[in-house]
């Protein structure tokens, strides 16, 4: 069920009743895992859990290798609501355009190399750092 949630999810990405669902089914996840006594499962769900609620607040954006400057437009807009940004840093980009503008803008928090880029997200959904 939820592999199918997911691929309609990455079919329709700003559908919110989607996300939500999926947001439902990994806390029914985690707290099955809970009650089954399986804490590592119960800790993955947590994290994924976590992952989503910052999704569904839109408050992680990330900036990945690209052309133009549209990630920093909407990265600032985001920025300017109190949304932390992340960018990917230019050595490790193939194009620098789009994280590069947003690294330029003054609106990113960080600017991290991309195989960092997962244990930023782990990080600021652990501990809810900017």
């Amino acid at each position: 069920m939820i592999d199918g949630e997911l691929v309609r999810f990455e079919q329709n990405p700003q559908d919110a009743e989607i996300l939500g669902n999926i947001f439902r089914l990994v806390h029914t996840i985690k707290g099955t895992c809970g009650f089954l006594g399986l804490p590592r499962l119960e800790s993955v769900a947590h994290a994924g859990e976590n992952v989503l609620g910052k999704f569904r607040d839109g408050v992680l954006p990330v900036v990945l290798t690209g052309m133009g400057s549209d990630g920093s437009r909407g990265g600032k807009v985001l920025a300017d609501g109190g949304a932390t940004v992340i960018a990917q840093d230019e050595a490790s980009s193939v194009v620098w355009g789009m994280p590069g503008a947003a690294a330029t803008s003054g609106i990113c928090t960080a600017v991290v190399p991309l195989k960092s880029v997962a244990g930023y997200i782990n990080d600021f959904v652990a501990k809810g750092m900017p």
